[in-house]
């Protein structure tokens, strides 16, 4: 059926590179690639784009404390997500001391479930990390303007172009935040 499935999709997408008119690749790269599969004078190179209504800085930072908040972004969404934020998060919790810094991971919205929370707990980081969820992006915003790091692992969004930056890290960079990408 895994097959089935996949071949329908291969149809469907060449279908729609036969008729469109245009096609918009985010990348140099993704328009090299589309080049390829439909006639190169429909792909325009469109980057990657945030809208700056919602992602941008706070007017106004005051910091009564000198304790800082690193936020990773993408690892609650499931296995793949979670795979790659535990190990990134036992690091920061080893590197960075408790007393000083808070450790936040922001995702969808419960997609996580029970295991990422019993996975922080046996990795010992249940009290040192808490979890966010996010469903809109005006939530997402007041999160990476309450961070002083941002952290976006490379496997942050699924299913886009490896070679592009991800959103999470262009939105975390408009709204002025330091940014680490693995």
């Amino acid at each position: 059926a895994d097959k089935r499935l996949r071949a329908a999709l291969r149809e469907g997408e060449q279908q729609v590179l036969r008729v469109a008119t245009k096609v918009l690749a985010p990348s140099r790269h993704a328009a090299r690639l589309l080049s390829e599969r439909t006639d190169p004078r429909r792909v325009e190179l469109w980057p990657r784009a945030v809208d700056l209504g919602v992602f941008s800085p706070p007017s106004v930072e005051l910091s009564l404390d000198d304790r800082r908040t690193v936020l990773v972004v993408g690892g609650c969404e499931g296995p793949p997500g979670a795979a790659v934020a535990l190990p990134l998060l036992t690091a920061l919790a080893a590197a960075l001391p408790a007393e000083r810094t808070s450790l936040r991971l922001a995702g969808a919205p419960g997609a996580g479930g029970g295991a990422l929370g019993e996975a922080l707990e046996a990795a010992g980081l249940s009290g040192r990390v808490s979890l966010l969820d996010i469903d809109e992006p005006a939530r997402l915003a007041g999160a990476l303007c309450a961070a002083d790091v941002v952290v976006v692992p490379s496997r942050a969004e699924q299913g886009v172009e490896p070679w592009a930056v991800p959103f999470r890290a262009l939105e975390a960079m408009a709204c002025q935040r330091a940014v680490v990408l693995t």
